[in-house]
């Protein structure tokens, strides 16, 4: 008996150790599944690991965190039925806090789901993530003479990343060659090349500069539609129509990198017709 009395009091404390560091844990609960997205993996397969491991982690914290009330009562119910005998106040009390810490624990997780604090289900959550720096994008020239690169093309500057860029990205990028009404550039950079971001400056003021040649070839129809990539007037050449201009960060987009063997930094690649071979010009290209 005094051994089974013994225990009572040190499996009452290792429960109410458990409670709390659940409670620590479900208070981390709603960043802690943010930090997936909060940073930017060099490749898919690495963020496609890391999305697995933390999924199965937050669904077993999930199960923890619904089963706890219903293992504290039970727990408490079999301490109570055979050691009541045993039971002072000290005890007693100690009943009452491990349920009293375990429905704030349960009210919490559920106020967290309620308010999307409960893991991803599919990717569905994981496209509305919030994600870091982005360095790609497509190049613009903004009404006040600023060069600046848009992650996802279809919004507007200053709209939030989320994960799916890259697909949106890439879709707008495929559909500019394709369509053929526009010239189409593509820089390859890389994060800390200084000569990467010397080319970026003058890739704005070749889109300027070609706005200005469609304007007086044109009258000025056309003014204004290399700044939003428009398409450029029936009949024109290449050399006459929209410049867009893209630019790929080596570390965001690898797998372009290595499909066209990209080895130097910053790399130009020209695209024409539909069709045609695009020109490659590695190294630093001036004005």
């Amino acid at each position: 008996m005094p051994t089974s009395a013994a225990r009572s009091p040190a499996l009452l404390r290792i429960l109410a150790a458990v409670a709390v560091g659940v409670l620590l844990i479900l208070s981390l609960f709603g960043d802690w599944m943010q930090a997936p997205a909060a940073a930017v993996s060099v490749g898919q397969g690495q963020q496609q690991v890391a999305d697995v491991i933390l999924t199965v982690t937050a669904y077993l914290v999930q199960a923890t965190l619904s089963l706890l009330p219903g293992l504290t009562v039970a727990t408490i119910v079999y301490t109570v039925y055979t050691r009541r005998q045993d039971m002072d106040r000290k005890k007693w009390a100690t009943l009452v806090a491990m349920l009293l810490c375990s429905a704030v624990i349960w009210a919490v997780h559920v106020r967290l789901s309620s308010t999307g604090g409960s893991p991803p289900s599919g990717g569905s959550a994981r496209t509305q993530a919030m994600v870091g720096p982005v360095h790609s994008g497509e190049g613009v020239v903004t009404k006040d003479g600023r060069f600046v690169t848009l992650p996802d093309p279809s919004k507007p500057e200053g709209a939030p990343v989320q994960e799916g860029w890259q697909q949106a990205l890439a879709s707008a990028l495929t559909d500019a060659i394709k369509g053929g009404t526009e010239q189409v550039v593509i820089v390859f950079s890389r994060q800390g090349c200084p000569w990467c971001d010397r080319q970026l400056p003058v890739m704005g003021r070749a889109i300027q500069n070609r706005a200005k040649e469609i304007a007086e070839a044109s009258g000025g129809a056309a003014a204004g539609a290399a700044f939003v990539g428009g398409g450029g007037p029936g009949g024109m050449n290449m050399l006459l129509s929209p410049l867009r201009v893209f630019v790929l960060d080596a570390g965001e987009f690898p797998h372009l990198a290595q499909q066209f063997r990209i080895e130097a930094f910053p790399t130009n690649m020209f695209f024409g017709q539909p069709g045609a071979t695009p020109l490659m010009a590695q190294g630093y290209l001036n004005d």
